[in-house]
């Protein structure tokens, strides 16, 4: 059977979490610090946990609310966790092959547990369909009973009918005591025990507490009331799946000979799950030892023994104990061995991970995502929390869940991203963000680039550039591709991502970007990050410096005047001596407009200027863009 849908109630700081719907393969909880995604998944993981944990009264339940529980805890507990899950075919089949075919009107059950630890289940049993198997069985019924049992849906209507004919008829009494027996659940609980309790789905958590340690006594190992403990759980998980208890790697149990025939199965056996599956290096190798704590050896009694867990080198022939590995390592490598142990029980687990691979390299965690997307989506659920990036995936937006925590209400959980506060989604928005840079630019031509503020200025490079090489000048290298990519803010990004031996990419400065980002940019060039990174000033090549001048200030003025008077179908036409005294073109076009009514648009000016192409131009404006193009053809080397 398959987990559906999910509700967590009165525990800690979840009131209510509403229906929460889990994906049939991985689901992914995002949500701020304290907003209660552990909380949700420390309590779905007692619905059937694989560790024997249960929900303890004071420390789970909402602490406003205790007192007033306490009262009526034994007589009335509440529901903590409530699941719908969904049957596979062959759990119907067992169904039907025990109770008969069609005995379940659908494949959706409803299992329940409370603050008592007890299970509650529903079912769609058909009632109908054993009443009449039951029925054609009997043959002590006289006509006028069988009659009345066409029809009857429940067996407490079956009870009823059956009350007026039971004097007379030995068939209809017995039948009347057959559905009173059955009446409320008990079928339903005679199905859930003899066929579908076995394979409800065992929950198994893991976290950054559940790492092994790099060295632990085996008197430790050996200690039942130690053996649950996170840690060390996950060292017992590493000898189960050798097939070694901690008895046999006693010295005092064997010969060294057989103690180290034992030690070296269990470390072989570890090292080839480990090399499936950390790319990274192939030639990394376990080794298990035990010895006895010497004096200097903190944490054990002199003379004790000790299971070591080292991790070595083939090619440099050296080791290092696991604790001394990257903490990303070592989360790693403890959480393969737990799964490695999981995968020998035969029912389906939902796996619940609470930030995995927390410290793993971004790259890592995107490989570790694709490992829970191959190695554990196809056999098992798996349900986890994140703040990372690298950990959802942008293609399958429908596995994620906001998780917010709601004033007066507790936590929430909700599918439905749209109605969950930008904070919350913080994490996806950067993974789309990443995703979508990773697409841009891998689609892109991976030539030299001109940058340019936004498409105003792209068409004027473009109509120029066609201009000049109509007069046989200079026009812009046919291999530059032009991007406008606003004024200047999101440059540097661009630069880093795009970066690439050989790769040109050309900022061409001009009045949209302020001083501030001018300067941030002029130091940005003149620094070792920038090493396919360049400069051109539209200032050098404009016709005066006042202000900061665009692309338009290599415009001749007549000209510019004669195509704003075109743009905006000024009458009269638009003077010299309207426009400021001062400044850059574009901001003496503003102020000369201002008595016109209209609003400058540079966008309405240079399609204007398109329509004249062909047309004659002054050789002097020209004469600017032709060394425009020849600047930026230069940076080609």
């Amino acid at each position: 059977m398959k987990l559906t849908h999910v509700r967590v109630t009165k525990y800690r700081c979840i009131e209510d979490s509403g229906l929460v719907a889990i994906e049939p393969e991985i689901t992914a909880l995002i949500g701020r610090n304290e907003s209660g995604k552990t909380a949700f998944l420390e309590a779905l993981r007692r619905l059937n946990p694989a560790d024997g944990a249960r929900f303890e009264v004071t420390a789970d339940y909402p602490r406003p609310q205790l007192a007033a529980y306490r009262r009526r805890h034994e007589r009335n507990p509440d529901t903590v966790i409530a699941t719908r899950l969904e049957l596979h075919d062959e759990d119907v089949r067992e169904v039907e092959r025990r109770f008969g075919k069609g005995i379940l009107q659908n494949r959706v059950i409803e299992v329940r547990r409370d603050y008592k630890g007890q299970l509650q289940v529903e079912m769609p049993v058909a009632e109908h369909l054993v009443i009449q198997q039951v029925v054609a069985k009997r043959q002590d019924l006289d006509d006028e009973a069988r009659l009345a049992t066409e029809g009857v849906p429940t067996f407490r209507e079956l009870a009823t009918r059956m009350e007026a004919h039971a004097e007379r008829s030995r068939g209809a009494a017995v039948l009347m005591q057959v559905a009173r027996q059955l009446e409320g659940s008990p079928l339903q609980t005679r199905i859930w025990n003899e066929t579908l309790a076995a394979r409800l789905p065992r929950f198994v958590s893991f976290g950054e507490e559940d790492v092994m340690p790099g060295a632990i006594g085996l008197d430790r190992l050996s200690d039942p009331l130690a053996r649950h403990e996170p840690g060390t759980a996950t060292v017992l998980a590493l000898l189960d799946l050798a097939g070694v208890e901690p008895a046999d790697l006693h010295p005092d149990n064997q010969s060294y000979e057989e103690l180290k025939a034992r030690i070296e199965a269990s470390a072989l056996s570890v090292t080839d799950e480990l090399v499936t599956y950390w790319s990274h290096d192939k030639d990394l190798e376990v080794a298990i030892d035990v010895a006895p704590a010497g004096p200097h050896d903190v944490g054990f009694e002199p003379g004790t023994p000790v299971l070591r867990v080292r991790v070595g080198h083939k090619k440099t022939r050296a080791s290092l104990p696991l604790g001394e590995r990257s903490r990303g390592f070592a989360w790693f490598f403890s959480f393969l061995v737990r799964l490695c142990q999981l995968g020998e029980y035969a029912s389906p687990l939902v796996i619940l991970l609470d930030e995995p691979g927390l410290s793993l390299h971004a790259g890592t965690q995107t490989d570790f995502l694709r490992f829970l997307e191959e190695r554990l989506g196809p056999g098992h659920q798996v349900v986890y929390t994140t703040h990372s990036p690298f950990m959802l995936d942008v293609a399958r937006l429908e596995r994620a869940r906001g998780v917010t925590m709601v004033p007066g209400r507790g936590t929430t959980i909700a599918a439905d991203l749209s109605q969950i506060d930008a904070d919350t989604l913080k994490p996806l928005r950067a993974a789309l963000g990443a995703a979508f840079a990773e697409t841009v630019l891998g689609s892109r031509p991976q030539g030299p680039t001109v940058v340019v503020s936004d498409a105003v200025d792209l068409l004027w490079l473009r109509f120029m550039s066609s201009e000049c090489e109509r007069r046989k000048r200079t026009g812009l290298d046919p291999r530059f591709q032009i991007l406008p990519l606003g004024a200047g803010a999101a440059l540097m990004p661009y630069a880093l991502l795009n970066d690439a031996p050989g790769r040109k990419l050309v900022l061409l400065v001009d009045g949209a970007l302020d001083a501030a980002s001018r300067d941030k940019i002029v130091r940005f060039a003149r620094s070792p990050l920038a090493r396919s990174f360049r400069l051109v000033a539209v200032a050098d090549f404009a016709q005066n410096n006042e202000g900061v001048p665009t692309l338009e200030d290599l415009v001749e003025i007549p000209t510019w005047l004669s195509l704003v008077t075109e743009a905006f179908k000024l009458s009269p036409p638009m003077s010299e001596d309207e426009l400021g005294p001062t400044g850059a073109i574009i901001q003496r076009t503003v102020k000369g407009l201002e008595g016109s009514g209209e609003t400058l648009d540079r966008l309405r000016v240079v399609e204007t200027a398109l329509k004249r192409a062909g047309t004659p131009l002054p050789p002097a404006m020209v004469d600017r863009f032709a060394r425009l193009f020849e600047a930026l053809n230069a940076t080609l080397g």
